[in-house]
């Protein structure tokens, strides 16, 4: 990943980008921009990390309209792009890019340089794809349950408490806290059991039962109050593993307003609102206190090994981009 940067930032410093290097422990992130400092007019963020795959997913293929490979769609299509838009506006003061470099497993890096300074009027987070704009995402609570029961032999259940039959008992009445939902109404808080640890051999009633829940919550559903009620409803030890805050960012804001109309008229089609399931690295920016919008290229397949970018509309982002940050500086 540090090739990466190094790479991308001789780039940009061959073609006159003001650009500066931050270290999280041994990770390189890059800052670069067409003017001097941390603080910018906008400040567009992408990530050049990518998930795990196999070595010819690294190979780019371009077949037909579309480009395939790792990355290309999440989210080096958009780096690329970004970087690209640098150039074309260097004499333009006012734009930053925040090349951010650990977003797949949890966005420290872009966490890093909001913490040490790195702040725009707007941003735009480079990694929600297609003809839309983002203007929420959900929060994330990931909670890890401890139920605790009495060991003893397979073959005497009697003298134990299984600590799995615990958990399977609660289940059902867990769930019922959160409201089911569907692909036509996604916008509530969901809960999912995604790692289950307990026993160690066949013939061991367990003692002890691990679970942890992703819980994905909307600004309905506040992380302490769910916490509070899942420990009140399982009567199990509850520990936070992970929490990130509800991103949502006002539709109606002028600054906002102005973009959606900009690429509305650029890109001639009608640019619809979305929210997202997911989390993207906007959720870092949420304690700036300024408009945060997440938009990216039209592709296909993040993280699937089918994963491509549509080529022609990488180019039309970048001169909408362009435009923009031309008429509105």
């Amino acid at each position: 990943m540090n090739l990466l940067v190094d790479f991308l930032q001789n780039y940009l410093d061959s073609n006159g980008l003001f650009t500066s290097v931050e270290y999280l422990n041994d990770r390189k992130i890059l800052f670069a921009s067409t003017s001097c400092g941390k603080e910018q007019k906008i400040i567009f963020n992408s990530h050049l990390d990518v998930v795990p795959a196999a070595p010819e997913l690294f190979l780019l293929c371009e077949e037909g309209d579309k480009i395939y490979g790792r990355g290309t769609n999440d989210c080096l299509g958009n780096s690329a792009l970004l970087a690209n838009m640098l150039i074309t506006l260097k004499d333009e003061p006012g734009i930053g890019v925040i090349f951010s470099t650990d977003e797949e497993t949890g966005g420290a890096t872009t966490a890093h340089m909001v913490d040490h300074g790195y702040k725009g009027h707007m941003v735009m987070v480079m990694d929600c794809g297609g003809y839309s704009v983002c203007f929420g995402q959900k929060g994330i609570l990931t909670l890890k349950l401890t139920a605790t029961g009495k060991a003893a032999h397979g073959s005497e259940p009697w003298n134990g408490d299984n600590a799995i039959e615990k958990v399977i008992d609660v289940y059902p009445r867990l769930k019922s806290l959160f409201k089911p939902t569907g692909p036509d109404d996604m916008w509530h808080t969901t809960c999912s059991i995604n790692v289950f640890n307990a026993g160690t051999v066949f013939n061991r009633i367990p003692d002890i039962a691990e679970v942890v829940l992703d819980i994905r919550y909307t600004e309905e559903d506040p992380p302490e109050k769910l916490m509070k009620d899942i420990a009140e409803l399982t009567g199990f030890k509850v520990e936070v593993l992970k929490e990130s805050p509800v991103v949502f960012c006002d539709s109606k804001h002028e600054l906002v307003t102005g973009f959606v109309s900009h690429m509305s008229s650029f890109l001639k089609r009608e640019i619809p609102e979305v929210r997202l399931n997911g989390a993207t690295d906007a959720r870092h920016f949420v304690k700036l206190s300024v408009p945060v919008i997440m938009l990216g290229i039209p592709g296909h397949g993040a993280h699937a090994d089918d994963e491509y970018a549509l080529i022609e509309p990488i180019a039309e982002f970048e001169e909408m981009l362009v435009s923009y940050c031309r008429t509105k500086l």
